[in-house]
């Protein structure tokens, strides 16, 4: 038995505009450590903002951090709060912060590319009909949503204008918008 596959049509609204991540994308962080044990910092940032942090207990045993942060986004509070660690982060889903070793050196031949954000509907292209939980993602980033129940989307990330936007759905052929 062989599956028969549908076209997914996609109409995508693209704002190649930089902008700032709202407080919907990334929580603001507010807090001051004082000498306080990462562990108790990470824990403290867990219960205020319904964030998880993934770590190696050896990885942060013995590091203290003291510092001062006001109204800042996730991932520029997390560069502060690690700033002098040896450490460096990945966050996923805006909520799963994970810790690892070594903070990746700046690179010098490439800027990183400003903000961006790619807003969309997902439909059948017979029916018309908006596919909810499609998933939408920027290929080579780790940026990437499921549609809502009217199929739409918007994804906010810092990739270039040239990466390919990959839109799939169960049963439909994948799209690929570049």
């Amino acid at each position: 038995m062989s599956l028969s596959y549908r076209k997914l049509s996609t109409l995508i609204l693209l704002f190649f505009l930089p902008c700032c991540l709202s407080a919907q994308s990334l929580p603001k962080i507010n807090v001051v450590f004082n000498q306080t044990k990462l562990a108790d910092a990470f824990a403290e940032l867990e219960a205020q903002y319904a964030i998880s942090f993934s770590f190696e207990d050896e990885m942060i045993e013995g590091k203290f951090v003291s510092v001062k942060i006001r109204r800042m986004p996730l991932d520029r509070a997390m560069e502060k709060l690690l700033a002098g660690t040896g450490l460096g982060f990945d966050i996923v889903d805006n909520q799963y912060v994970l810790i690892k070793k070594g903070n990746a050196p700046p690179k010098e031949t490439a800027p990183t590319p400003p903000q961006l954000n790619v807003c969309g509907q997902i439909f059948d292209a017979e029916t018309k009909e908006p596919l909810m939980g499609a998933t939408a993602y920027v290929r080579a980033t780790s940026e990437g949503v499921y549609s809502d129940t009217m199929g739409h989307i918007q994804i906010k990330g810092n990739f270039a204008k040239s990466d390919t936007l990959i839109i799939s759905y169960i049963g439909y052929d994948p799209y690929h918008f570049q």
